[in-house]
């Protein structure tokens, strides 16, 4: 349906938003802004060269429907959550329940 984004956004350089508005409900098609990041996919880096979050992240991917506690996610690592944290976040650019929280929302 980009086709009509297109024609929609040749209309608005040319014509009033009323004009917009108009044709939106004669062609009954959304004239607002969408944002694109609502169809990005959740693709985790996996190439970052450490090997105990790359354990992590598999876990969490088996795992994700279940509650995941940091400190259990630490201890399993023999990490402390500092150090965890810290290594997490810098292997995959994510705090770990911002990412468990992406994983959940790509998978339902």
């Amino acid at each position: 349906m980009s086709w009509l984004d297109l024609g929609l956004e040749l209309v608005a350089q040319f014509m009033s938003p009323t004009v917009i508005r108009q044709l939106g409900k004669i062609l009954v098609i959304d004239t607002g802004q969408r944002e694109q990041r609502f169809y990005q996919q959740f693709s985790p880096r996996l190439n970052h060269g450490d090997d105990v979050i790359l354990n992590v992240q598999q876990t969490l991917q088996r795992d994700y429907p279940n509650t995941i506690r940091i400190t259990k996610l630490a201890s399993a690592s023999c990490l402390t959550e500092r150090t965890f944290l810290r290594r997490f976040s810098k292997a995959t650019g994510f705090k770990p329940s911002v990412y468990l929280q992406f994983l959940r929302i790509q998978n339902a």
